[in-house]
């Protein structure tokens, strides 16, 4: 199992670049991301014994990014540019095809995170745990519960240990999926 340090961006970006699964900190918890494609959404899925049909959210290096891949109402913008970065996930019809009609997508308020996916497009970013089990904090968490499972992983503190909130705009106006770092009311 090789670790870096979130200093080391230059190796990060190449991991992430390479199609490598890693679990790194965010500003919630401890991720599992890897490149978004089809294949590598099954490869995920597999590491965290994750159901098929659940799919999996996103993270982008800006919210330009996120506008990219998915659909915001025009009343409901400023949820996106007041809480991104930070620790929200925006769910929204899929204006590219990942497979999904709908996507979840996240910008980290990760300084280190967002440098490292520059250029690298989409990822997939799930919780780095095997589904059903409570998200990991801390590296030593993460070789415990992902042990045999990753090779790579990145060294650094998750800055709320909060998953994200989630919010869908999938029907138009806002419906919150899960209330989470970020506390939201409509």
């Amino acid at each position: 199992m090789e670790i870096v340090k979130e200093s080391e961006i230059k190796t990060i970006h190449q991991w992430l670049d390479h199609g490598y699964p890693l679990a790194l900190p965010t500003d919630t918890v401890y991720g599992l991301i890897l490149k978004a494609t089809n294949d590598n959404e099954y490869v995920l899925k597999q590491i965290k014994n994750r159901p098929e049909d659940k799919p999996l959210p996103m993270v982008v290096s800006s919210v330009e990014e996120l506008l990219n891949l998915i659909e915001v109402p025009q009343s409901h913008l400023y949820v996106v540019y007041d809480y991104l970065p930070g620790g929200l996930t925006i769910v929204g019809k899929a204006k590219k095809d990942y497979g999904h009609t709908t996507l979840a997508v996240r910008v980290p308020d990760k300084p280190y995170l967002l440098e490292s996916l520059k250029g690298i497009g989409p990822c997939w970013l799930t919780s780095a745990n095997l589904s059903g089990e409570p998200a990991c904090f801390t590296v030593d968490q993460v070789k415990e519960r992902l042990n045999g499972r990753i090779d790579y992983i990145v060294e650094g503190p998750c800055k709320d240990n909060v998953a994200s909130t989630i919010v869908s705009f999938v029907d138009g106006s806002p419906k919150i999926l899960r209330q989470g770092a970020v506390v939201l009311q409509f």
